[in-house]
């Protein structure tokens, strides 16, 4: 509906351009796309309350078997996402770019040794939403993580469902959602022990992370950070495949929108 409207003059301007449409877009000569910044992540969240992913050789497992491009591909086609994974974005101060995540790379040799020696062939439930393609991303875990010897079953629900679901730890293994993009570590809701997931207070991995609030500086808390983001990686309340950023499609006449987190028209007109 939104690139009709666009194509046939109604809008001009639209956000959430999907990866299926931008060759429409591009075979239209009165038309343009404008590919935003990293808007947020894409997390598959660990049950670290009960069940079989309390365990961390668990978490490893699962991880190591992932193939982080194909998970990504799945939701968004061939555009509007990059793969890294660091909790925070690319334009965000607490980025690095220089750390190295242990299971960034799929290991499924040692994912299948870790699957024999510690798995007791419990049922691997992975929850999640049918909002933004999100249950193709699970469809691909479920596949992979068979491949590494788990026994799986994807649950796919309504955002509302799936969001009532996850506050029983019984119901779920792994639940799969977006993120959106915050200033702040302190502010990623899937590190709380509070939160689905259920991240272990006593883990060294969150007590390092407290102690971000003792600096005093944004630079003592960068530098901090980055101690941070190698001990969670070590610890893995979540996996994130990746980045998701937000491509959106314009008439060439329009102009001064502006593009930052979100989008703007303080300043925009049309030139006709």
């Amino acid at each position: 509906t939104r690139l009709l409207g666009l194509k046939n003059g109604e809008y001009d301007f639209i956000n959430d351009l999907m990866s299926d449409d931008r060759i429409l877009v591009e075979k239209d000569n009165s038309l343009e796309i404008i590919d935003g910044e990293e808007s947020g992540l894409i997390a598959l969240v660990f049950n670290k309350k009960e069940g079989v992913f309390k365990s961390q050789d668990m978490r490893k497992a699962a991880s190591l078997s992932f193939d982080r491009e194909e998970l990504m591909k799945s939701c968004y086609g061939d555009y509007g996402w990059s793969l890294h994974s660091e909790y925070m974005e690319k334009e965000s101060s607490f980025w690095s770019g220089e750390l190295e995540d242990p299971t960034y790379k799929r290991d499924l040799k040692t994912a299948v040794s870790l699957v024999a020696n510690n798995y007791d062939g419990s049922e691997i439930k992975i929850l999640t939403s049918n909002l933004s393609n999100l249950e193709k991303i699970a469809y691909a875990a479920e596949s992979e993580l068979q491949e590494a010897g788990f026994n799986v079953r994807v649950i796919v629900t309504d955002w509302a469902g799936m969001m009532e679901k996850r506050k029983d730890s019984s119901e779920w293994d792994i639940f799969i959602s977006a993120f959106s993009k915050v200033p702040l570590p302190q502010m990623k809701s899937f590190i709380s022990p509070t939160y689905p997931g259920w991240m272990e207070r006593d883990s060294s991995a969150y007590q390092a992370f407290l102690l971000l609030d003792e600096e005093v500086t944004i630079e003592g808390a960068e530098r901090r950070w980055e101690e941070v983001q190698k001990e969670m990686w070590e610890y893995i309340p979540s996996y994130v495949p990746g980045h998701y950023s937000t491509s959106y499609a314009k008439n060439k006449n329009l102009d001064g929108v502006i593009i930052q987190d979100g989008f703007y028209f303080w300043n925009a007109y049309i030139e006709r």
